[in-house]
This record gives C-alpha cells, sequence and structure tokens, in this order.
C-alpha cells in the first residue's frame, strides 16, 4: 500500500511521493484526466493506456501528494493500469475472477451489460427528452 506509484509504473516519471495508498484514498494530487479537452476526442475514438498516462504525468498536481483530498478518475485507472501489470490479465478478468464470480453476482458487468438488461438513459436535446445514447470508452491495451 505505501509502495511509490513509480515503482509499478516507472515509465511516466510520476513524483515517487505518490504512493498507491494515495491513490486509493485520492489523495495524490494527480489530474483527473475526465477534465481533459482530449476526453472528447478519447471517448469517441479510442485512446490507449499509455497516452492517457502520459498526458496525465505532463500535468502539474493539484496539490502536493498527501496533503489534500480531490477526488480523481485517474487514481483508479492507474491502479487499473497496476493491476493488469503485475496479474498479467486485463482489469476486466481480474474483476471477474475476483469479485463477480465468487460473490455470484449474476447481473454485474464491467462493461455495459447484454441488450435489455440495463436501465435507459435520458438526455435534454433541447426540445424535451430523448434517449441518451450509449457509449462505452474504449482503452486499448498495449
Amino acid at each position: 500500500m505505501d509502495d511509490s506509484i513509480s515503482v509499478y509504473l516507472p515509465e511516466y516519471n510520476f513524483p515517487s511521493a505518490i504512493t498507491l495508498r494515495m491513490m486509493l484514498t485520492h489523495t495524490s494530487g494527480l489530474a483527473d484526466f475526465t477534465n481533459f479537452p482530449q476526453l472528447g476526442d478519447w471517448v469517441k475514438n479510442g485512446v490507449s493506456e499509455a497516452t492517457v498516462l502520459t498526458a496525465v504525468s505532463q500535468q502539474p498536481l493539484q496539490f502536493q501528494p498527501g496533503t489534500q483530498y480531490s477526488y480523481s478518475n485517474t487514481n483508479f485507472f492507474a491502479l487499473g493500469t497496476i493491476i493488469e501489470k503485475l496479474t498479467g490479465q486485463s482489469y476486466a478478468e481480474n474483476l471477474n475472477h475476483y469479485i463477480i464470480q465468487p460473490l455470484g453476482l449474476k447481473s454485474t458487468y464491467y462493461s455495459l451489460p447484454p441488450a435489455g438488461q440495463s436501465a435507459t438513459g435520458y438526455t435534454n436535446n433541447g426540445a424535451g427528452l430523448v434517449p441518451a445514447i450509449v457509449r462505452s470508452v474504449k482503452f486499448e491495451h498495449l
């Protein structure tokens, strides 16, 4: 828990002061990639993990690691990448193997559930509510 992120992801030059515990508790100071201007393109076109992590590593920290709390999707994105590196399996396979199957979760999915098994979201198109287009972000593994 108190290992540095740089032990597991040295290629991105994250500050060595950031620990796995800080990432789990959102006290790492890492910028949230979901606030980056290129997110729309990433969602539309797909993006590699390396591209996201490189972009994050080039952003200044929001604060000194361990001094404040700020929710950042980047923390769990990077932790997922670390899990994949350590196990040699995808994050989805790890969730399935260690959580979904052992707990017998029959209606739980990592990505979108099969058609007809999910709620319909709605958005306001200016003239009223219409069904939202559901897209999942495709993060490509290298």
